[in-house]
């Protein structure tokens, strides 16, 4: 068994070595101006933070997504929405429901915005707007009271008599500054079925899922009633360059609103790419997501004009483009190994990568959420 284990390694550590050389240095981000947010370089015993910048309402107020927590016996709630990492909202701004204005909104420490203590009447679809400045700006969403007084349980753990709550439990984690989630808050077991709360993990993937960010994958197991199955997080398997481009995807979203359709037809200059490939149905779970790469700059794929979507990832390919999608705009080193500067760059903000190895999906969550706080 030693010896498997130890002959493991040595593979993996072969063909990491195989993917700096043959071809992940081509890959590089082409559009150092995709993200205009502060950056806020968390430098452990010396924080320098920048000052974030201030999105008024009227540039965001069109692409939020309101949500509010469920209110059984009450007939105050919360409500949540989000705006992209590196902004704060101007300080003052609340949400008005049916003519119900709530208390000042407050802001985590990433892009959660918590409106507190709005009155919700019994029925009806409410409109929902933000007031900024004494100006009223009409998100174009409506909140149905009825669907908000449904308590929905099947996400609760009925064991944990410590942090189960009926129903005043909030359905986001706030972020505060020193990054401590509340323990009431660290819900990774109520989201995944491999994942516990004792797992030094648990608080980042809760973030990440409640973004949207980090998912899971599909829980095949069917000892298990279909209706009660959870995703999986599979911290140990290997990542996959189709995963990475969804979950590069989705961290680009957190960073700037896209709500543009993909075209897949850019995807034709990659010589892997056939049309059955880029066009199948079954796979636009991942088509779509780097057709909006390339797209945006994010990725060009490598110097042979290939994307390799089956291929595995390397720390430093998946830390390089998570970097610069969040602004930092490393460039390849001109002596030495490529990831020269990358190393750098994160060894300066506290996270050590191993740039050679083949990343897992634990080690994914890690730098995804080192990397919601540049």
């Amino acid at each position: 068994m030693a010896n498997r284990k130890l002959e493991n390694k040595l593979l993996g550590g072969f063909v990491g070595f195989l993917l700096v050389i043959f071809g992940v240095q081509g890959l590089d981000t082409v559009n150092p101006d995709l993200f205009k947010g502060a950056l806020a370089p968390n430098i452990y015993g010396n924080v320098q933070v920048a000052p974030k910048p201030i999105m008024m309402a009227h540039e965001y107020v069109e692409d939020i997504d309101v949500k509010c927590d469920s209110r059984e016996e009450y007939t105050m709630t919360n409500c949540y929405y989000r705006i992209p990492l590196g902004y704060s909202i101007l300080p003052g701004t609340r949400m008005e429901i049916d003519n119900e204005l709530s208390d000042m909104c407050l802001q985590d420490q990433l892009n959660l915005v918590m409106c507190p203590s709005i009155y919700l009447k019994s029925s009806g679809q409410e409109k929902i707007f933000i007031h900024e400045n004494n100006f009223r700006h009409n998100t174009g969403t409506k909140l149905s009271i009825r669907e908000q007084r449904e308590t929905s349980r099947k996400t609760y753990d009925f064991n944990d008599l410590y942090t189960y709550q009926t129903p005043g439990r909030n359905i986001y984690s706030m972020v505060p500054g020193n990054r401590t989630l509340e323990s009431g808050n660290l819900r990774c077991q109520d989201y995944f079925h491999d994942v516990r709360k004792t797992d030094l993990r648990c608080g980042k993937v809760t973030v990440l899922r409640e973004m949207g960010v980090f998912t899971g994958q599909k829980n095949t197991d069917l000892r298990i009633p279909e209706n009660f199955r959870l995703p999986k997080a599979n911290f140990k398997d290997n990542l996959k360059r189709a995963e990475f481009f969804v979950l590069a995807d989705r961290l680009l979203n957190q960073s700037t609103y896209l709500r543009q359709q993909q075209n897949l037809g850019i995807l034709e200059q990659f010589v892997d790419m056939d049309n059955p490939t880029i066009y199948l149905k079954d796979n636009i779970w991942w088509t779509g997501a780097a057709a909006r790469l390339v797209e945006r700059g994010v990725m060009q794929g490598y110097s042979d004009k290939t994307l390799r979507p089956y291929d595995l990832v390397s720390e430093a390919e998946f830390a390089k483009v998570v970097a610069n999608i969040r602004g930092a705009n490393i460039q390849n080193s001109t002596q030495g190994p490529w990831f020269g500067n990358l190393v750098d760059y994160w060894r300066a903000r506290g996270t050590y990568i191993e740039p050679q190895r083949l990343i897992d999906r634990g080690t994914a969550v890690d730098i995804m959420y080192e990397a919601l706080f540049l």
